[in-house]
């Protein structure tokens, strides 16, 4: 095995470790998941919930439609789907956003596009609530949507998926609420 490619595996299997240790702690800082890219977008996104809306914003549990949860101060319960591409991504693809729960109910009320640099650091971030997705779909009773894209902020051919709003990158915020 080559010398780089070997110390590369340890470095990285150091992280995971580290992150999988993180994850399955009491504390619940990071949501479970081995989709690390996610599991990132999840956390910068209860950061910006916590600090925007000074809130509490919880994980969900395994197998939910959505990820995140918080009550705002009129108590009202926000439902929060979260979907990270990171600019490894050469296709840009979203992973698949589940629309209707079991109940046939909307799976949530707001989607978090989060667009993370090389450095997994957020270089952009959108917020689409459900009605404005519902809208934009042509089938209504779809229960997923499969193959979206993120826009790509360094191309002008990529646009991505008109059913996603990508005209507010709230990205300055986002970054203010991780400092």
């Amino acid at each position: 095995m080559d010398n780089k490619v070997k110390d590369i595996i340890r470095r990285y299997s150091e992280v995971y470790r580290d992150f999988e240790s993180i994850q399955n702690s009491s504390k619940k800082l990071l949501p479970t998941g081995d989709q690390k890219t996610g599991v990132i977008a999840e956390y910068y996104a209860k950061c910006y919930i916590e600090h925007i809306y000074q809130v509490i914003a919880e994980y969900a549990k395994p197998g939910a439609f959505y990820d995140i949860s918080y009550k705002t101060k009129k108590g009202r319960l926000i439902r929060v789907q979260v979907k990270g591409v990171s600019a490894y991504s050469k296709t840009r693809t979203i992973a698949p956003l589940n629309i209707r729960s079991k109940k046939k109910t909307g799976a949530f009320d707001e989607l978090f596009l989060i667009d993370l640099g090389l450095d997994f650091l957020p270089i952009a971030f959108y917020i689409n609530t459900f009605d404005q997705i519902i809208q934009q779909l042509k089938d209504t009773k779809r229960k997923r949507v499969l193959g979206s894209k993120m826009k790509d902020l360094n191309s002008q051919k990529s646009k991505g998926s008109r059913i996603y709003d990508f005209s507010n990158n709230k990205v300055l915020d986002l970054i203010q609420a991780l400092e």
